[in-house]
């Protein structure tokens, strides 16, 4: 097995035996301690080689299994021990044009044309977002996306490789299946859906402030009102006509509009704001009859808040 391989190891304890076995065989090591989340459970562990252009990241099992699911070859339920869920090739070939000295995954090569990755890979990037090297592209690869960093000539310079989460899993799914979702939209709804402009958050909001909660203003209750009501008014246009896709687009346009306006607004949504956001999203989307597993948090592809 070479290095490239490490990427079969995705959702691997680092004590199965034979993911130990190429950590040891490839010399990579743990390069920082802990790092604990306010629970105290270990997330976004790194190690590295002795080359240092090979980078894994590890989450504890308390998050893994709440955020992944269940880990390979775990030797302890109870415990937090280190599940793989990230790995990197990066030998800053950006700076020294010198190759990886190893071969990449999927027979990949520093220096490959943005089309050279495409046909090698056999697929289009999901998403592709400017960076300050360049581009990064994202390829859905079944249980993990794949990042291709591109430098300003649109040529590969390095590659990450992280697993997909429990809920990006079901989101994908969710997307897939949207043309199936029209069948469940009930016009007959639209009522219930007009109802719900009298449990909008910000009704909540305005008495928190009136007792003296300094988190809220006029202003930044008014305008996230103003996103609330138009997107329930889209909702009721989009459940008479029975359109299960602008459901689901409505929801990514009221959660970018809310990103923005949390950031204009010094980041006065917090986990209270959130949560209830998010319940009454989840709420107005289930009402048209639009279905959404349980669990699924509809708002994760898109919310910075």
């Amino acid at each position: 097995m070479e290095e490239k391989d490490l990427i079969l190891f995705l959702g691997y304890s680092i004590h199965e035996p034979l993911l130990k076995q190429h950590l040891q065989q490839f010399r990579i090591e743990l390069d920082n301690g802990d790092n604990l989340d306010v629970s105290g459970f270990q997330y976004d562990v790194n190690a590295t080689n002795d080359r240092h252009d090979i980078f894994l990241t590890y989450n504890g099992n308390k998050r893994y299994t709440s955020g992944f699911g269940t880990p390979i070859g775990l030797l302890d339920e109870d415990g937090d021990e280190l599940i793989l869920t990230e790995v990197t090739f990066d030998n800053h070939y950006y700076d020294t044009q010198i190759p990886f000295p190893t071969s990449l995954p999927y027979d990949l090569k520093q220096g490959d044309t943005d089309k050279e990755v495409i046909r090698k890979l056999g697929k289009k990037p999901f998403e592709r977002m400017k960076v300050n090297y360049g581009q990064a592209w994202w390829f859905n690869m079944g249980t993990f996306r794949l990042l291709t960093a591109l430098d300003a000539g649109n040529k590969l310079i390095w590659i990450r490789c992280i697993q997909f989460s429990r809920n990006e899993l079901s989101q994908m799914e969710l997307k897939r299946m949207l043309g199936r979702q029209r069948k469940n939209i009930r016009p007959e709804r639209v009522p219930q859906l007009e109802q719900l402009k009298k449990e909008i958050p910000t009704i909540q909001w305005k008495k928190r402030m009136t007792d003296g909660d300094d988190l809220f203003t006029p202003e930044n209750i008014g305008v996230v009102e103003t996103c609330l009501l138009s997107f329930l008014e889209k909702i009721m246009e989009h459940t008479e006509k029975k359109k299960a896709g602008p459901i689901y687009t409505s929801v990514k346009r009221l959660v970018q509009q809310i990103n923005r306006i949390n950031l204009d607004y010094d980041a006065f949504i917090e986990t209270m704001e959130r949560e209830e956001l998010c319940e009454f999203i989840d709420k107005a989307v289930t009402t048209t009859g639009f279905i959404i597993e349980n669990d699924l948090d509809i708002t994760a592809p898109w919310r910075e808040w």
